[in-house]
């Protein structure tokens, strides 16, 4: 079940880029990793708190995700977006490597500290039980705002919406950051809850 709420979120906010924006990315599962490594290794390395580290690993996330991702993906359509994407996953392996001092390599990170000393999986289990809900609200109230009126918008039909006042680049920055952030944010639960 801790699973199933991590990749729950994951999913989550999958949809929200490519449901209900209609952008098409095949480079969430890197999301993740950016999120659980940047976790990891300020609470591994640092000592620093999870509950410190998880929020700063969503926040590095959103960050690169949509520097890297968001602002190329404005000047690009359909497949192109998820081309750019998929690269953006399939080049991590090799970073990971090429820094496997920080990282540790294709062999991934060890004894990353739990949430809190002693914890049992059933504390894990309620730990991402209340993210998954939360993230679930956050992802809700977003869509039923205007900014989710927007994201349906620019994907049925772009140029009524622009006509409308939407403004593409804006919104399409928004989906970028709050999809890379509940995934990288999922990615810390992720590493935490299973060491």
């Amino acid at each position: 079940f801790v699973l199933f709420f991590v990749w729950g979120v994951v999913a989550a906010g999958w949809n929200l880029l490519t449901g209900y924006a209609g952008i098409y990315s095949l480079g969430n599962i890197g999301f993740l990793a950016i999120g659980g490594y940047v976790s990891g290794i300020l609470a591994k390395s640092l000592g620093l708190s999870p509950w410190i580290t998880i929020p700063m690993g969503g926040i590095v996330t959103m960050v690169v995700v949509t520097l890297l991702l968001g602002l190329p993906a404005l000047r690009l359509e359909g497949i192109y977006i998820a081309l750019l994407t998929l690269i953006f996953a399939d080049t991590l392996p090799s970073i990971l490597t090429q820094t496997r001092d920080i990282t540790g390599g294709h062999m991934g990170l060890h004894d990353i500290p739990p949430f809190f000393s002693g914890m049992e999986k059933v504390h894990a289990y309620y730990i991402c039980f209340l993210f998954f809900l939360a993230a679930q609200y956050v992802i809700y109230r977003t869509i039923h705002s205007s900014t989710g009126m927007a994201f349906v918008a620019l994907r049925d039909s772009e140029q009524f919406a622009s006509s409308l006042g939407v403004s593409r680049y804006k919104e399409r920055l928004k989906v970028f950051a709050l999809s890379s952030l509940l995934t990288g944010l999922a990615g810390g639960f992720y590493v935490h809850s299973l060491g």
